[in-house]
């Protein structure tokens, strides 16, 4: 595993989700390629009618940007704190001029080994649902899910859901470099 996408926006459990990425980027030596993402558009719904609410460009712009920082200062603060002689680093990417929506990233993650998404919250501005699904659901590949606080060790005891489809079959097969590094794997199947 060396190409992690970590999927960036400015909410209050990014910093979680860099520090998780990072610490399991430095057991494989890995590329954290930052991009920021956007709901896009959002159907709402209310019997017969429907409507289609998309991110004005300005505010699409504002995501990127502030996306753009919490990665490039937190990408800056590791480097700063690195020793020329540590053996396990991470490199860092940022995708310039590139703002994905949540309906995209299945289809933009599979150029990657791992996708990294901030564990969903109910608050409005937190992490989405529609983030998590689009990656689980589309992508083929093994998405890991960070909690709101980073843990102190990772990768030691995984669980895995087989829904006995071949993108689970994919997914499972992309992630053995993580399961043979685990102290414990639970399987669980339909």
């Amino acid at each position: 595993m060396k190409s992690f996408l970590v999927l960036v926006e400015n909410h209050s459990c990014m910093l979680s989700t860099l520090q998780t990425a990072l610490l399991l980027g430095e057991h494989f030596n890995a590329h954290l390629a930052g991009v920021a993402i956007d709901p896009g558009r959002t159907v709402i719904g209310a019997g017969e009618t429907f409507y289609i609410e998309t991110s004005p460009c300005s505010a699409r712009h504002r995501r990127y940007e502030q996306a753009r920082k919490v990665f490039v200062a937190f990408r800056d603060k590791y480097i700063a704190g690195r020793q020329p002689t540590d053996d396990a680093a991470a490199t860092f990417g940022w995708a310039e001029n590139d703002i994905i929506e949540d309906s995209q990233i299945g289809h933009y993650g599979r150029n990657f080994d791992l996708i990294v998404v901030s564990k969903p919250q109910r608050a409005r501005l937190g992490p989405r649902w529609s983030t998590l699904c689009d990656a689980l659901l589309n992508s083929g590949r093994p998405v890991l899910i960070c909690p709101e606080a980073p843990p102190h060790r990772i990768a030691s005891n995984i669980l895995v859901h087989d829904d006995g489809s071949v993108e689970a079959a994919r997914a499972i097969s992309l992630s053995q470099p993580l399961l043979k590094k685990a102290e414990r794997v639970t399987v669980l199947s339909e």
